[in-house]
This record gives structure tokens, C-alpha cells and sequence, in this order.
């Protein structure tokens, strides 16, 4: 059965991997090829919005669209001239953002700005083939509205408050999917056009997407601040113990304070920051997997195996090769 998100007009938009000219070196077209198995050593590669319309065989000019694409293939790491949400109405998916990397489940959607590179690939425990929803959104879009609204922000810098990326995950968008699913029903009906009514329900539909980041603001007090940045600062030797002598506080105090402030245990933090460091070890040298478990502390290479599939779908090895 399939999401309920997955709604008709979906699978009519147009196809980026059934365009006239495939968009290589973005989409890799080699169907040989095996991300898991062989390095690919490109640079980044710049993907303007105008070359994929062009393909697409749609206005040029245009400064939006929306397009879909089964993912049979993984992406190069590549780069916008405009802000991409990605939208995953089933399925499963690695999404890779300025190196950091995100598992994408049925109904979530991801903002990355323009300028920031990413890549994303099918998960080799996936067997369906998952279908993307892509919208592209040049900035130009918001110079005329920011001016006739009179807003002294913009929509811009609402919506990358905190950062050029952000997940949202299905059971935040339960109040604002009817917007989403509006956008693209009214460009779908209006031949792949950008009316008056797909401007109004894009603009209500970010508004709302920057409303959903609202709870983030809520700042963290003083303690929890130093103790996350002691983490980032040096995650591989950092424990629990190590911190409550170096705050002067007790484990179960630190610990539940932690928690309540961020909705998270202090060995999640170091967990998570420690795979975060291996990661930049995995795509930033020619370390051995032994060695890079070695320098995040893991005694064990399986346990930082374990760990790191966990988290990511894809064992370390998986990982180094689809990124290189």
C-alpha cells in the first residue's frame, strides 16, 4: 500500500530521468556502475537551474519548477544556482549534504540553499526503487515579494535560520502537507507553469516551513551550550565521567539536564559526534577503517561498524566509496 502522501499528480510531473539529453555528469548514467563498489574522483559539478528546464523542455526564464525522478541511480555530488527541497513521498534514501550525511523515510522533505554540495543514492538494503520530488526555487522568486510586502526579513534567511540544510521528517509536515500537495497539483494543472496560484501556495507553504522551525529557537541554557561544545571539541575521548569532574556536577543531575534541555542522553551526543569525526576521516583521507576506529576511540572496529550502519544504512566502507 502505498504512503498517503503519495498523491496522483506526483506521477505526472516531469521526469529528470527521461529528458531528451540525460543530465550527465549529475545523474551517473552508466549502468554498470556501483557506488558501493568503485570511486568516482569528479569534483563537484554545478547543476544551473536553466539546464535542467532546458531539458525538460520548459521555460528557461522560469525561476521554479518541480520535477520528479525515480532513483535507480545515485547522484554525483553537485552543487545549485537554487534552493532544492527534496521531497520523498515512499521509500528510503541516503541524502549527503556538505558531507554530512541523512537517511530520508516515506513523507520526510529536505531544504538544502543554493551553493551547498550534496548527493543522494538509493540504500543498498532498499529494494523498491524510490521515487524524488524535487522543488527547485531560484532566490529571484522572493526580490519582487520581500519589496511588496514590505518584510524586513527574507523569506531567505527565515527559512536557513538555523543552517543551508534542514530534515523534516514525516510527522512534522502533518499540518502543512495540504500546502505541498496544493503547489504541486496547481502546477501540475497549469502545464508545468508558474501561476499566481502555485506562487500563493508556495509562499504559504514556506511561511509554514518557517514556522515549523519555531520550537528551535528556544534557547539552551548556559551548561548545556559549554557541555555540546566540549563534546564537539574533542568527542573521541570525552565520557560522561570526564564531564561531570570538569562541570563540578553529578552524573544524574547532568545527565537529566541534558536530556530535558535537548531531548537527548549526553552518550548520544558523544556518539553522534564521534561518527560525525569519522565521517571526515572516511572522505577526507586514506586512513584504514581500523585506524580511523582507533582515532575516534572505539576499541572495537566491529562495534564502530555497528554503530556507523546503525545510523547511516551503510557500512564505513559503503560510505568512503559512494562519497569518493
Amino acid at each position: 500500500m502505498k504512503n498517503e502522501y503519495h498523491f496522483r499528480p506526483v506521477e505526472q510531473l516531469p521526469r529528470i530521468d527521461q529528458v531528451k539529453e540525460p543530465l550527465s555528469p549529475y545523474v551517473i548514467v552508466d549502468p554498470t556502475f556501483d557506488p558501493y563498489r568503485e570511486l568516482q574522483k569528479k569534483n563537484e559539478i554545478h547543476l544551473p537551474l536553466k539546464n535542467i528546464l532546458s531539458n525538460l523542455d520548459l521555460n528557461e526564464q522560469s525561476h521554479f519548477a518541480i520535477v520528479s525522478h525515480y532513483l535507480e541511480l545515485p547522484s554525483n555530488l553537485h552543487y545549485h544556482d537554487y534552493i532544492e527541497i527534496v521531497y520523498l513521498p515512499d521509500g528510503k534514501l541516503l541524502n549527503v549534504v556538505d558531507h554530512s550525511p541523512f537517511i530520508m523515510e516515506s513523507g520526510s522533505l529536505f531544504l538544502i540553499n543554493q551553493g551547498i554540495p550534496h548527493l543522494i543514492s538509493r540504500l543498498p538494503s532498499e529494494e523498491s526503487i524510490p521515487m524524488v520530488v524535487n522543488l527547485l526555487i531560484h532566490p529571484k522568486i522572493f526580490d519582487d515579494f520581500q519589496k511588496t510586502t514590505q518584510q524586513s526579513d527574507t523569506l531567505t534567511n527565515q527559512l536557513f535560520n538555523f543552517g543551508d540544510y534542514l530534515i523534516y521528517h514525516q510527522s512534522d509536515l502533518e499540518n502543512v502537507h495540504y500546502y505541498l500537495q496544493r503547489l504541486i497539483t496547481e502546477y501540475y494543472q497549469a502545464n508545468y507553469t508558474f501561476s499566481y496560484s502555485a506562487l500563493g501556495y508556495l509562499m504559504i507553504f514556506l511561511e509554514q516551513l518557517v514556522h515549523l522551525q519555531r520550537p528551535l529557537i528556544k534557547a539552551m541554557d548556559t551548561v548545556t551550550q559549554e557541555v555540546l561544545a566540549r563534546i564537539k571539541q574533542d568527542p573521541a575521548n570525552v565520557s560522561l565521567e570526564l564531564l561531570t569532574e570538569e562541570f563540578s556536577y553529578s552524573k544524574g543531575y547532568l545527565s537529566r539536564h541534558i536530556k530535558e534541555q535537548t531531548g537527548k542522553t549526553i552518550s548520544q551526543f558523544i556518539t553522534d559526534e564521534k561518527l560525525i569525526l569519522a565521517e571526515k576521516y572516511l572522505t577526507g583521507t586514506t586512513k584504514t577503517i581500523a585506524e580511523i576506529s582507533e582515532i575516534v576511540n572505539y576499541q572495537s572496529e566491529s562495534h564502530f561498524y555497528r554503530l556507523f550502519k546503525q545510523k547511516f544504512h551503510l557500512t564505513p566502507k559503503q560510505y568512503r566509496l559512494l562519497i569518493k
